[in-house]
């Protein structure tokens, strides 16, 4: 990520120099003026995210990962189901002790499944935060980078405004270059996959497999 910042600087100071150039030799600048006088501008988070290749692909990637939580929490449902019918047939072979230990044996399995299937939808929320907080923070030196080349003074968001001219909203400005330095995402050091983060199994047959290989409890 610092190669890819590294190399929008070098460019940003590129289009500062030849503004200095042009202006030395009295033409008008290359780089953009002050968008007004003020030197202010206006930039929308919520639109800048969610119209990047980044915020496109974690709504994405976060949904996918949801629908495969759902389907192992299908799968570990069903198969608890099937061990409870098991274990009611059971009962007419077993002692009133020994039906009650496993029955409670199997209670404490099903409420440490939920209790993991729990904890994995909350890991899923946490990265979603963590990748939203790393554009957030990327985004941020790429806008403040922009306001360098423009000549602006401050850059506010469109949610802390009452009102404001169009004018001088630059958000589409940049999408633009948020889109170009990080892409979706998924180059970036501290990305990681929603389901790897969650310890999501995200193929069902694989999660029959592994179970199948398990030692027997």
């Amino acid at each position: 990520m610092r190669s890819v910042l590294t190399c929008f600087l070098a460019n940003l100071l590129l289009c500062v120099a030849g503004t200095a150039v042009a202006q030395e030799a009295g033409q008008q600048p290359l780089g953009p003026p002050p968008l007004n006088q003020s030197g202010l501008a206006i930039i929308n988070y919520n639109s800048l995210f969610d119209h990047s290749r980044f915020g496109i692909r974690l709504v994405e990637e976060y949904r996918d990962a949801q629908l495969a939580l759902i389907a192992e929490n299908e799968f570990y449902s069903g198969r608890f189901e099937i061990e409870e019918v098991e274990l009611t047939e059971l009962r007419r072979t077993l002692s009133e002790q020994q039906f009650a230990e496993h029955a409670e044996e199997f209670d404490l399995r099903v409420e440490e499944r939920r209790q993991i299937q729990d904890d994995k939808q909350s890991i899923l929320d946490q990265w979603r935060r963590q990748q939203i907080a790393g554009f957030q923070n990327l985004a941020a030196q790429i806008i403040g980078r922009i306001a360098e080349v423009v000549g602006l003074r401050g850059v506010l968001p469109s949610n802390a405004v009452i009102w404001y001219d169009p004018e001088i909203d630059i958000t589409e400005m940049a999408l633009v270059e948020v889109n170009r330095l990080l892409a979706d995402g998924k180059g970036l050091q501290f990305y990681v996959p929603a389901t790897s983060f969650a310890g999501i199994e995200a193929d069902i047959g694989q999660l029959e497999e592994n179970l199948a290989d398990a030692p027997a409890q």
